[in-house]
């Protein structure tokens, strides 16, 4: 059907044989980035990944919840970004007397279009100020990088990890942080880092990605576990537990800003890029069409 309506649109605004068929080359390509964009996120999200989540609860002695409306009381960006997200596939269980939630989100987008992401929650004795870790995952198509950080600078936070740590940090919450990530620390959200992108929020650790744990072979949703049951490891070492414990309950009330300017103009500059590129590519087609 997309690919239907691109070619039609192509067709219409073309004058010659020659624009008719950059026309319909343009509108192929794009209609086989969506195609991909979509097998990719079959292939993310399978019946068979799904299948693999639910053996995870027996391991672990938790519960599978197929579908659940709404988003619970998680509050990470990616689950309060758009109205109409719901969550399915979701595992809870509990490690080291931590609970964990693995589950995926289902946000309704334009044109009947949803976005899947993946997540993990990983809970905290206590509320703690607003941070992330961009790592970029949650800003790529098909492995591609397309969107700029949108996190202001002005609240990014060095804590000995170096550039790339990417670390930002709502306001007052600048001391809590340089605490809270002790090199040991750092280094296990580096190869968390790896596959996901951090957020900190209220009383949970999330881990995001467009990619399912469970996806891909059973090595790698080994390798997955062992990331996450480390952090777990970490966020319940008595000396971990006690340093949350003894924040103040109103330290986690400060939010992350977004950079909206700084945001709209690296999109447009690359908007500009893409239009100048692809207007070279049309105008190469038309030559050899008319050679």
């Amino acid at each position: 059907m997309v690919s239907g309506i691109a070619a039609l649109g192509g067709i219409a605004a073309a004058i010659d044989v020659g624009e008719v068929a950059a026309g319909l080359w343009l509108m192929v390509t794009i209609a086989l980035m969506v195609c991909a964009l979509s097998i990719h996120q079959a292939v993310t999200f399978s019946p068979a990944v799904l299948a693999r989540l639910e053996r995870l609860a027996d391991r672990t002695g938790g519960r599978f919840t197929p579908w659940r409306t709404g988003v619970g009381d998680n509050t990470a960006h990616p689950f309060t970004e758009s109205a109409g997200t719901d969550c399915f596939a979701v595992v809870n269980y509990v490690d080291q007397g931590v609970a964990v939630e693995v589950g995926h989100l289902s946000t309704h987008k334009t044109a009947g279009l949803r976005k899947l992401n993946a997540y993990v929650a990983i809970r905290l004795p206590r509320r703690v100020p607003h941070l992330v870790v961009d790592f970029g995952h949650l800003r790529q198509i098909l492995g591609v990088r397309v969107v700029p950080t949108s996190w202001h600078r002005s609240q990014r936070v060095d804590v000995g990890g170096g550039r790339r740590f990417p670390l930002f940090v709502a306001d007052g919450g600048e001391q809590f942080a340089r605490t809270f990530f002790t090199p040991d620390v750092v280094r296990a959200f580096r190869a968390v880092g790896r596959s996901y992108d951090v957020e900190i929020r209220g009383d949970r650790v999330y881990l995001l990605s467009r990619r399912s744990i469970a996806s891909g072979s059973e090595r790698r949703l080994q390798r997955q576990r062992e990331l996450v049951d480390d952090l777990v490891l970490r966020m319940s070492d008595p000396r971990m537990t006690d340093f949350l414990s003894r924040q103040r309950r109103d330290l986690g009330r400060g939010e992350l800003r977004t950079d909206v300017k700084r945001g709209v103009i690296l999109v447009g500059t690359g908007a500009v890029v893409v239009i100048a590129v692809l207007s070279g590519l049309l105008l190469r087609a038309e030559e050899l069409l008319g050679s």
